[in-house]
Formats: C-alpha cells, sequence, structure tokens
C-alpha cells in the first residue's frame, strides 16, 4: 500500500479538496494560479498542516523538490483548465526530486470509457497521448482518470454513468 508522507495538490480554487486531504493528517502544499482564490483558500482553511501557495504550479512543485520539501508523495494535479496546460512541467518537477510518488490527474480522458467528462487544452483532450510523461524508473504514475497502459495509468473501476462530479469540456 502506497502511504503519502505529504499530498500536493495544483488547482486549489476554493479549497474544498485541500480540506479533504488535511484530514489525512499529513503535510498538505497546494498550489493556486489565481491570487485571489489563493488568499481566499489561505483565509478559509487556517489549517496547521496546510501551505497554501500562490503562483504557477510547476514552478512552486520545482521549488519544493528543491528544497527537499517532499518524499513519498500523492500529487493530486488539477491545475490544467487555462490555456497552457502545465501537466508535463508539474510530473517533470516531480520526477526531479528522485523519490516514489502517485499523481492522480482530475478529469483525465478515460479513452475506454466516453461517459467520462475530461478537460480540453488547446482543442485537445487531457490525455496519456497529450501530456508527456518523464521517463524514470522511480516514478509512480496513476491517472485516477486516465487511459488503460501498461505501467503508466490505469482507468477507473467505476462507469462514467457512476461519476458525481459535474461533467465539463466534453468535444
Amino acid at each position: 500500500m502506497f502511504a503519502p508522507t505529504e499530498i500536493v495538490e495544483t488547482g486549489t480554487f476554493f479549497g474544498r479538496t485541500t480540506e479533504f486531504f488535511a484530514g489525512f493528517g499529513v503535510p498538505v502544499f497546494t498550489i493556486e494560479i489565481n491570487h485571489e482564490f489563493a488568499v481566499g483558500a489561505a483565509f478559509r482553511l487556517r489549517l496547521p498542516n496546510v501551505t497554501v501557495i500562490s503562483g504557477d504550479s510547476a514552478a512552486a512543485l520545482e521549488r519544493l523538490v528543491a528544497r527537499g520539501a517532499l518524499g513519498r508523495l500523492l500529487a493530486y494535479l488539477d491545475a490544467h483548465w487555462q490555456e497552457r496546460s502545465p501537466l508535463s512541467e508539474e510530473l517533470r518537477a516531480l520526477a526531479s526530486g528522485g523519490f516514489d510518488f502517485v499523481a492522480a490527474i482530475d478529469y483525465f480522458q478515460v479513452s475506454n470509457d466516453p461517459e467520462y467528462g475530461y478537460d480540453l487544452q488547446a482543442g485537445k483532450p487531457v490525455s496519456l497521448a497529450t501530456v508527456q510523461l518523464p521517463k524514470t524508473p522511480s516514478l509512480l504514475f496513476r491517472a485516477l482518470l486516465g487511459a488503460r497502459k501498461p505501467a503508466s495509468g490505469v482507468a477507473p473501476s467505476s462507469p462514467g454513468t457512476a461519476q458525481q462530479a459535474t461533467r465539463r469540456s466534453w468535444p
């Protein structure tokens, strides 16, 4: 079983997912590019194990890795709603640390189940075909909503019709 020592979330928004992760009792770093959202989440959360970072997620991850702040990490990547998707850069930054991590990517295309919603970046689905995965043996990559490819991603076990989140970005 993978037991993370830290959790990183990109795309804080209001901090609801951050609050959920904080309940695990490990340090949580949440990164939001929109400064107003970051300030609002920081004010709302005020939890001892949560650090809210305002700025570009890939750059913030690079700084956390360089500081040695991350160990056995769960990375929940949800900062891909802007025109420029930071996913490839985020994964590259995480892989550069030499530690084990699991990356769960929200709104990732599930190629064998069209009922799952997914984001579009530059008109293309966010998927294993459009995200550049780092080539490193230390990478434990799990796309929570991903395509079925050995050693690079797993798909959800529930059908898309059971999805409770609002569907978005349908092609």
